[in-house]
């Protein structure tokens, strides 16, 4: 979090003084709420808590913070003594997102919070498509059970199966073989 906030920022001071000082004093103010709330929400994303789905973009990553900061606020304003911080809970949020926005304008501090929870890109084998459809294909063939479970799979139901006649005289019924109900 020192790269982000350091300890001598505004915002490291408030998440220290509310961690301290939220439940008996009541003189907090919204700016400290507010610096609190961007702290702890890049906090939260940093250690990737309730992170399911992480990032692609600039944009994305600033939806994530604004509900973490949202999610702080509300936990905050319902623990703090002072009632009056319910009303200025968009001021406080107001400030929570200058302090956040200036950490995503810096491109390098942008950069390391989108790589920090992507996947990595050496997971991926690449192969030929050619070669990945033959050695898919081998397999399947290879593998008896799996292969009559994709012929019985794809292949007509037994009712649709046309029924004909063993002897070359005309059939004497108006329904068509095909529709017949095959009598056992």
């Amino acid at each position: 979090m020192d790269r982000y906030f350091p300890a001598e920022s505004r915002e490291a001071a408030a998440q220290a003084y509310i961690k301290d000082h939220l439940w008996h004093d009541p003189t907090i103010t919204v700016e400290t709420i507010g610096q609190c709330a961007a702290y702890a929400a890049l906090s939260r994303y940093v250690v990737g808590e309730d992170l399911y789905v992480p990032p692609r973009n600039a944009s994305e990553l600033d939806y994530i913070l604004k509900r973490y900061t949202t999610d702080v606020l509300h936990s905050l304003v319902s623990q703090a003594r002072d009632s009056e911080l319910r009303t200025a809970l968009p001021k406080a949020r107001q400030i929570a997102a200058s302090s956040l926005n200036t950490v995503l304008r810096n491109s390098e501090l942008l950069e390391s919070l989108l790589v920090r929870h992507s996947p990595p890109e050496n997971d991926v084998v690449a192969l030929p498509a050619r070669q990945i459809a033959a050695s898919s294909l081998n397999t399947v063939l290879r593998n008896s059970e799996l292969l009559e479970s994709l012929l019985v799979r794809h292949s007509p139901p037994e009712n649709d199966v046309v029924a004909l006649p063993t002897s070359p005289a005309p059939m004497d019924s108006s329904i068509p073989s095909s529709r017949r109900i095959p009598t056992v």
